[in-house]
């Protein structure tokens, strides 16, 4: 699998920004520039700090301490993602300083469309339905063993994805074995929650997941691909590589506990 070369700073910051709109928190603050996403705790990307800019004026040790005011008045760890775009540049050293654990290594993934929908393909026996909102069914394939509450709220979080969306459910027969979700904005169409029911693993559900979302991202007019798969997910990235994507940037979590 490819490494990361040099990161693109102004597309780290492009991507990231419009990620948002792709899994947005129940609640957004803004704080000298930075971004700050609540939602129950449900996924560290709806529940954590968007440093991607900072106004002139702004002390960050100050602005940290604001954070974490912030979060534990709502019962949550403070937690900051790291990317290239971060800002101010040094943010993951100042918080590793304060005692921030670092976690969720992630990569964040561009593909051209063209070059997905040329080796992607939907596999025999794998159904694909293409839904405008996320069904009951299509979150149990996303998330199986949610407990309620968890559910309801990434229920919720999917919910709010801003249009052009999608949510593609995958059966065998009548069985839900697969689920993933795909927002279009700026030119761009970011794939996300992908998931292939465990018991139905190695039987073509990703594959057929991705062609169909390809698919759909053309007949929306992207002209590229982008999605986050964590470094430890070595199977999802060795699929990814096949199917023509490459790493644009690295990025974690820094949070507080």
């Amino acid at each position: 699998m490819n490494a990361v070369t040099a990161p693109d700073v102004e597309e780290a910051r492009f991507l990231e920004a419009l990620a948002v709109t792709a899994w947005p928190p129940a609640t957004q603050e803004r704080l000298k520039g930075w971004e700050l996403g609540f939602d129950r705790g449900v996924t560290r990307r709806a529940n954590s700090a968007l440093c991607n800019r900072l106004e002139p004026e702004a002390e960050p040790g100050a602005l940290i301490a604001e954070v974490e005011r912030r979060y534990r008045a709502r019962g949550l760890a403070p937690c900051f993602k790291i990317s290239p775009a971060a800002a101010p540049a040094d943010l993951d050293r100042r918080l590793a300083a304060r005692g921030y654990d670092a976690e969720g290594h992630s990569l964040v993934l561009t593909a051209e469309p063209e070059t997905v929908a040329g080796r992607a393909a939907p596999a025999p026996g794998v159904t694909l339905q293409m839904m405008g909102e996320p069904t009951k069914d299509w979150c149990g394939a996303c998330w199986p063993g949610a407990g309620a509450i968890e559910d309801e709220a990434r229920t919720a979080l999917a919910g709010r994805i801003e249009p052009p969306r999608a949510f593609a459910l995958a059966r065998i027969g009548d069985e839900p074995t697969g689920a993933a979700a795909i927002a279009c904005r700026s030119g761009r169409a970011c794939i996300t929650a992908v998931n292939t029911v465990a018991a139905w693993r190695r039987r073509g559900v990703a594959w057929t997941l991705i062609a169909g979302l390809t698919d759909w991202a053309i007949r929306q007019g992207a002209d590229g691909l982008y999605l986050q798969v964590e470094v430890a997910n070595r199977s999802a990235r060795a699929l990814y590589d096949r199917l023509g994507f490459g790493p644009a940037y690295a990025y974690h979590y820094r949070r507080l506990l």
